[in-house]
Formats: structure tokens, C-alpha cells, sequence
């Protein structure tokens, strides 16, 4: 059987795919996998949730029910758009995110949730990366950073809340809440410590991942 690291780093254009009964062994086992980073390859926020699910269909399904908006992809058109509501403070649900990299890959998706004030200066939001790995019973295995964007910069640069633990657990509330996590677990996947978002905002976690199993 190929150890986590053999799987993780094999050639890019090959499809591969392995089978592990505990997901959070996709980080404990390669603690260089429990960072997120930017483009230039500097530590982001780490990865605080990891939920299996069918697909990224029926995890999209889910995020939504859960009352989670898909971001939009970036592009000009939607840039614009979100350069307009970050000026004007005005609602944007879909606006893109800056993409992160996990695992030399950018995010595939995103998904926010608006604030009570509905403006694209501060959101609930949350990057997500499919893995090569499903569990036992043939869910795929995908990786997420939440954090909450708590108000912007003159460079128009988002700002986060240093509790990136607090996001963690309310996507985790909500997705329990709307009846959709058939088990929950908090798993320490690396010890306490601090870092800095892209905009260089101080941030500090336990250490801890929220591993949810999608499905009814």
C-alpha cells in the first residue's frame, strides 16, 4: 500500500485515487498538507475542515441547503463587480475570493454566507480543494479553509477575524443544523499556532480540523 506522501505527490496529468478510513489522515500524515498558501507559495490560513461527500455536486447541494452561496469564478466581469460593491459597501452573494493553493492547486470552489448587513465588505466564507482520496464507502474527501472576512483596506484588501476557529465551527453548525452531517467529529490535526492571512491580518487556531460526513 503507497504511504500518503507517495500518493500525494504523483505527476500531475495521472489520475490516482486511494481509499483511507480516517480523512484526517490526508493531513496528520503530511503535516506540509495542513497549510494553505498564495500564489507566491507563502503559509495562508491552515485547512480547519474536511468533509466527505459523494461528490462536488452533492457537496455543493449541501453548502446551499446549509444557506452557503457558491462564489463566482474570478474574472474581469466579476471583478468589476466586486471592486463596485466593496466601494459603494453594497451586496455581492456570489463575489469571487482570492483563489488559495493546497497541494500546489488552486481552490476548485468557494462558498460565503452574507453577514446580517449584506455587504461584500465582511463575509462568511470558505475554500474547498477535492482530494484523490475516498473513504471505505466511495465519498470523496475534500479539504477546506473558513475564515470571516471582517472589513476591508484602502488597497481594497479583505481583512480576516485572528478566530479562524470560530468559522470552522459555524459551518460546521450549519451544515449540522440543516440535518445534512451523518457524524461530526473536532480531530487535532496540528498544534496550536498563529500565522498571518494574505493581507498580513494576525490569525490563531487550535489545531483542530471539523471532519463531516455528508449525508442522509
Amino acid at each position: 500500500m503507497h504511504s500518503l506522501d507517495h500518493v500525494l505527490n504523483q505527476t500531475a496529468g495521472r489520475t490516482f485515487q486511494a481509499t483511507i478510513a480516517a480523512p484526517a489522515r490526508i493531513l496528520t500524515d503530511n503535516m506540509a498538507l495542513s497549510a494553505t498558501e498564495s500564489i507566491g507559495g507563502t503559509p495562508l490560513e491552515p485547512i480547519n475542515v474536511i468533509i466527505t461527500a459523494k461528490d462536488l455536486d452533492a457537496l455543493s447541494v449541501a453548502m446551499a441547503n446549509a444557506g452557503w452561496i457558491k462564489a463566482s469564478k474570478p474574472s474581469l466581469a466579476a471583478l468589476s463587480r466586486a471592486l463596485w460593491a466593496a466601494l459603494a459597501n453594497a451586496p455581492y452573494d456570489t463575489a469571487p475570493v482570492t483563489p488559495y493553493f493546497w497541494n500546489n492547486t488552486p481552490n476548485q470552489v468557494a462558498f460565503q454566507r452574507p453577514t446580517k448587513d449584506d455587504s461584500l465588505r465582511a463575509r462568511h466564507h470558505v475554500r474547498f480543494w477535492p482530494t484523490r482520496f475516498v473513504t471505505p464507502d466511495g465519498a470523496r474527501i475534500f479539504v477546506g479553509a473558513a475564515s470571516f472576512d471582517d472589513g476591508l483596506d484602502w488597497t481594497l484588501l479583505h481583512h480576516i477575524d485572528p478566530n479562524i476557529d470560530a468559522e470552522r465551527d459555524l459551518l460546521a453548525k450549519d451544515l449540522r443544523q440543516a440535518g445534512l452531517v451523518r457524524q461530526a467529529d473536532l480531530v487535532q490535526v496540528t498544534t496550536p499556532h498563529m500565522g498571518q492571512s494574505v493581507a498580513g491580518d494576525p490569525w490563531f487556531t487550535d489545531g483542530k480540523a471539523a471532519i463531516l460526513q455528508i449525508g442522509r
